[in-house]
């Protein structure tokens, strides 16, 4: 945007700067009546600081103006939505850096093989392995324990027949024992086929544990592999964070957000950027110079509240929200406040109406306090909710994520469009990109000459009261001094006129009696009456002369 005139761009702090300069150096000029020298270097050394901080402030002012992008900040306590909102924006308007993150973040998604769907699928799989392989160990633990008792009958027989055999073997007679010699009795042939039958059933029964073994630790390397896998890409999620939605978006934390950060957008031919501050906190020493420095470059400003109540005010350990939000914006053209309403449960989107009638009372509240706090440049409450829209626009979110799962608990309930409508989120995105934006060089210039006028105002004031304190008193004095110097003129010059009036008509008393006294003395010496004339004459230059 070009500028022409002296009310632009640098041009306006630079004469006002040296307007104030001119200014201080008119009340040094010498005077001789030391009174009024003494009153106004009093003056001087208490307009001098004034002229200082104006200065600066007016400096601080040119550092911080803007004027060819048309600049909004988004100021407010911490934890209001304010990251939420500028984000969410981001997403829906395509900011340039917003654009850049998310396509890293799909790339990233699809080198991976990381969506939430994959690994949702990856998730089944896991349980199905980890299901098959619980029953086949539950079956192998029952077909070993079936094995087991197989060879236990076994051996039990085995334990009857050596028993019997050892039985009959005390019962028999020596003859007995000589024919067993040569011929076993049929108690040890069934024995020796049992014991040979124990034996293949043992060998079988080992196979067959073997093949059981083989088959659990196939199901578990199976499962060890998904597992690994899943591992390794939840171990990949790391390297997705970086450019996934909502990085800007705090934690609650006082100091997650310390310094003014301002992001560029282009709309419906518009541009325009939005300035996401620090929250004002009730000990924000840390952050105070980056909330100022915000508020002196921005055009408008956005008061973002998560109560719809008005501001509250302060007391004796310190200000409140209403007197910090007086002092920080009271010199802004345009101010609006933004109700963000905390919803987390998709259900609460399915009322009808954002806003209740309650709220809608308190809002009313809000705008009259804040209309009578920072007058006519006040100007509304606009009514959103934006943490269901940031989940309605977010789509590039670290799968299993909190926000993952939160944008699908409301995804089930209605779409990203009726959600953004419900939340009334879209209706404030169309005014922001579109009637709020237009018009902006106007719009800049008058904002960013306000700003330099309240400073101006601020300070005039301050003199004022010095005016009035004391170079007032010492302007009384001098009125009653030349007061009564008028007076004592004024007798002196009514009575001048009759001594003046006696001292001439005593002078031409004395000119008359000399000039007759030199006439008769030449007349006595003999003077004819032709020479009376000149003598005459020579006589009254004479006298004049004297005079």
């Amino acid at each position: 945007m070009q500028q022409t005139d002296g009310t632009s761009s640098n041009g306006l702090h630079q004469v006002v700067l040296n307007e104030i300069d001119d200014l201080l150096r008119q009340l040094k000029l010498d005077s001789t009546d030391p009174r009024v020298a003494s009153a106004m270097k009093q003056v001087v050394d208490l307009v001098a600081p004034i002229h200082d901080d104006l200065a600066k402030r007016i400096e601080d002012l040119q550092r911080h103006a803007r004027w060819d992008t048309f600049t909004i900040a988004f100021y407010g306590e911490t934890n209001a939505g304010k990251s939420t909102i500028i984000e969410t924006l981001r997403i829906l308007l395509q900011e340039r850096t917003k654009a850049e993150a998310r396509a890293a973040f799909r790339a990233k998604e699809a080198e991976f093989g990381i969506s939430e769907a994959s690994l949702a699928a990856r998730a089944q799989s896991i349980e199905a392995s980890r299901a098959t392989l619980d029953a086949q160990r539950a079956q192998a633990a029952e077909r070993n324990a079936q094995l087991d008792a197989d060879l236990e009958a076994l051996q039990q027989e085995l334990n009857g027949l050596r028993f019997a055999i050892e039985a009959k073997k005390r019962a028999a007679s020596s003859w007995q024992k000589l024919v067993w010699l040569f011929s076993k009795p049929p108690e040890e042939l069934e024995f020796a086929r049992t014991v040979q039958r124990q034996r293949e059933l043992a060998a079988a029964h080992a196979a067959e544990r073997a093949l059981l073994d083989a088959q659990l630790d196939g199901a578990q390397t199976a499962l060890q592999s998904l597992e690994a896998e899943q591992t390794k890409a939840h171990a990949m999620l790391d390297s997705l964070a970086p450019f996934a939605d909502g990085q800007i978006i705090g934690t609650g934390r006082s100091d997650y957000t310390l310094d003014a950060h301002g992001y560029q957008f282009d709309a419906n031919g518009q541009r325009f950027e939005l300035l996401d501050v620090p929250g004002i906190e009730g000990k924000e020493t840390r952050v105070i110079d980056s909330i100022l420095g915000a508020v002196k470059a921005a055009h408008a400003v956005f008061y973002v509240t998560g109560k719809p109540s008005a501001p509250q005010t302060g007391d004796k350990d310190g200000q409140g929200t209403l007197e910090k939000i007086r002092e920080h914006l009271g010199d802004q053209t345009e101010v609006w406040s933004i109700f963000n309403k905390r919803i987390t449960n998709p259900i609460q989107l399915e009322k009808g109406d954002l806003l209740n009638e309650g709220e809608r009372v308190s809002l009313a509240v809000l705008d009259e306090t804040m209309r009578e706090h920072l007058g006519n440049n006040y100007q509304r409450y606009i009514a959103l909710s934006a943490q269901p829209a940031f989940l309605a626009a977010a789509d590039c979110l670290v799968p299993g994520s909190d926000a993952a799962r939160s944008r699908e608990k409301f995804l089930a309930k209605a779409s990203p469009a009726d959600v953004l409508a419900r939340s009334g989120f879209q209706s404030f995105l169309d005014w922001l990109s579109g009637s709020m934006v237009t018009d902006s060089d106007a719009r800049i210039r008058a904002s960013n000459v306000n700003k330099v006028r309240s400073a101006v105002q601020t300070a005039a004031g301050t003199i004022a009261l010095i005016q009035r304190d004391s170079f007032a008193l010492l302007a009384a004095d001098v009125e009653r001094d030349w007061t009564h110097v008028s007076e004592q003129l004024e007798l002196a010059v009514s009575a001048l006129g009759p001594a003046l009036q006696t001292h001439a008509d005593a002078a031409i008393r004395t000119f008359e009696t000399r000039v007759r006294e030199q006439i008769y003395e030449r007349i006595r010496d003999g003077i004819d009456n032709d020479d009376v004339k000149d003598a005459l004459s020579a006589a009254m230059k004479r006298e004049q002369a004297r005079q």
